[in-house]
Formats: structure tokens, C-alpha cells, sequence
């Protein structure tokens, strides 16, 4: 699949494995682009939003309900992805709507708290 995309699309790089630091550094120092289909947890999305990391995106419930209706880098179709991926200040505006977002709700503790009194009393988020 990554053949054919890389066929399809010359101006997709497609990059090797890199390690922790070097994929902090990709994301703090770009634009992050996603065309889901369906959309639940997206990792993606996560990593971008605890990195502030403009992310255009097409519109999703779930995604919605993590960026919020207000994200100003939700696109309805490629033409628009492509108006907002050459305008700065809407992905200026995306880093601050990002940079405004409670990251709290992603951390482990938080994600731990949320299983109190549905695992047993000691867990392995207790070690």
C-alpha cells in the first residue's frame, strides 16, 4: 500500500523508522495532514494535540469532540485541505486553538483515574 501511495503521490516522503527524539522533532517542526474515513482514538491526533502540532484534518464526530467544533483546520474537501495547508495564519490559528486545549485528559493518571472502581483495588497503574 505504501508502494502504490508512493506512486500515486511523488510529493509523499515516505520516512523509515526513526526514534523517540527525531519523531518529537518531525512533529514539533511541521504540519501534520490526515484524510480518515472513520475516526475513534486516532494516536495521530493525540500526539499532535499534547505537541501543539497544527494537524488539517477532515471532519469527523470523534474528532470533533477532541479538537472541538471550532478547530479552524477541519477541512470538507481537498481543495480546502490544500487553501489551509498554504494559509499561515489559519495554521497559526490551529496551533493556538491546540495550545488552548486541556491536555490534562491525556496524560496516564488521568486514563488511570478514569478505571477507579471499575478494576480491582490494585492495579497495575498503582506500581
Amino acid at each position: 500500500m505504501l508502494r502504490s501511495l508512493h506512486d500515486t503521490e511523488r510529493s509523499v516522503k515516505v520516512l523509515p523508522l526513526c526514534d523517540d527524539a527525531a519523531y518529537d522533532k518531525l512533529l514539533a517542526e511541521n504540519v501534520v495532514f490526515l484524510c480518515l474515513l472513520d475516526a475513534s482514538a486516532v494516536n495521530t491526533v493525540l500526539e499532535c494535540i499534547v505537541r501543539n502540532t497544527p494537524i488539517v484534518i477532515n471532519r469527523l464526530p470523534a474528532l470533533e469532540e477532541v479538537l472541538g467544533l471550532e478547530y479552524p483546520l477541519f477541512y470538507e474537501d481537498f481543495h480546502e485541505a490544500a487553501d489551509l495547508l498554504g494559509d499561515m495564519e489559519m495554521i497559526h490559528r490551529g496551533y493556538i486553538h491546540l495550545k488552548g486545549l486541556d491536555k490534562q485528559i491525556f496524560t496516564l493518571d488521568a486514563f488511570c483515574r478514569g478505571f477507579e472502581g471499575i478494576l480491582p483495588a490494585q492495579t497495575i497503574c498503582d506500581e
